[in-house]
């Protein structure tokens, strides 16, 4: 009876009680979600800002490939360059995060799930 509890603890997200502000979002909606849930559960694993960008960029660079890159903090300049529709600039309470791709993502990402042979 716990496998049963345990497999619909896996299927749902954490709602977040942070505050979110999306700056400014050149980016398909299904990124800008995950960027939010990925920086919402680095803010609860790591005290240290470049420990939440890291977790950040790498799950984008895993999941989306290209070269992608992330910064998070409570203030800070920037100048970049980004592939065009790959840019978000959020913020989560108290923290602003920029991140962006350098390069062309690898958008296919999804994959479907292998089905077990029988």
């Amino acid at each position: 009876m716990a496998d049963d509890s345990d497999e619909e603890e896996v299927g749902k997200k954490k709602v977040s009680t942070r505050k979110v502000h999306l700056h400014q979002v050149l980016a398909p909606n299904n990124m800008c979600e995950l960027a939010v849930e990925k920086l919402d559960e680095a803010i609860d694993k790591h005290t240290i800002e470049k420990d939440m960008a890291t977790a950040v960029k790498t799950t984008f660079d895993k999941d989306y490939g290209g070269t992608w890159h992330c910064i998070v903090g409570k203030s800070f300049g920037c100048s970049i360059t980004h592939e065009t529709k790959y840019l978000m600039y959020i913020q989560v309470d108290h923290l602003f995060c920029l991140l962006f791709c350098s390069d062309t993502p690898n958008i296919k990402k999804q994959v479907p799930e292998k089905k077990e042979k029988k």
